[in-house]
């Protein structure tokens, strides 16, 4: 005759243990759509001209040599200042997350002030870049233009996407 220990009724997990798997199971489809998720918008970031982390770097990395030189001399002050309180936020957020008394506002506070900082530090390079444009004649417009253009194409030949 079976063991009484042995029927099906003593076999089959506990609820908290079905409960468990099936969230661990949740997190996991959770990440990995997160993951191939990413992994696709990366890839096509910079299919057109204008998207992707590429198409703002381009403007820069196009001008002349002496252009870059004159963006960087100009926004300089703006940068360190940007770099100097994203370092200071970003030691208050480190410590707010290991805190025992984890404040969700402060932590959302702190994110929108980087936020806010990595804005202004845009605003400043675009007025800067934008003041270096409006000086350049016709032909070294569209030199730019081309050297933008080209500098998109080698990000695009580097990460392998077909050109238009």
């Amino acid at each position: 005759m079976a063991d009484p220990k042995d029927t099906a009724e003593n076999r089959i997990a506990p609820r908290w243990i079905k409960i468990l798997l099936g969230a661990s199971l949740a997190v996991n489809l959770l990440v990995i759509g997160l993951g191939v998720g990413a992994g696709l918008r990366i890839k096509n970031a910079s299919r057109d001209f204008g998207g992707g982390p590429r198409g703002g770097i381009a403007f820069v990395a196009a001008l002349e040599r002496d252009d870059r030189r004159q963006l960087v001399q100009k926004t300089k002050d703006a940068r360190r200042a940007s770099q100097q309180d994203g370092r200071a936020n970003m030691r208050q957020i480190l410590a707010d997350l290991r805190s025992d008394a984890f404040d969700i506002d402060a932590f959302q506070a702190a994110l929108l002030a980087q936020q806010s900082r990595t804005k202004t530090a845009q605003d400043v390079i675009r007025t800067a870049l934008v003041g270096q444009v409006a000086v350049m004649t016709a032909g070294e417009r569209a030199a730019y233009a081309d050297r933008i253009e080209a500098h998109l194409q080698r990000g695009k030949k580097r990460h392998g996407q077909k050109r238009p």
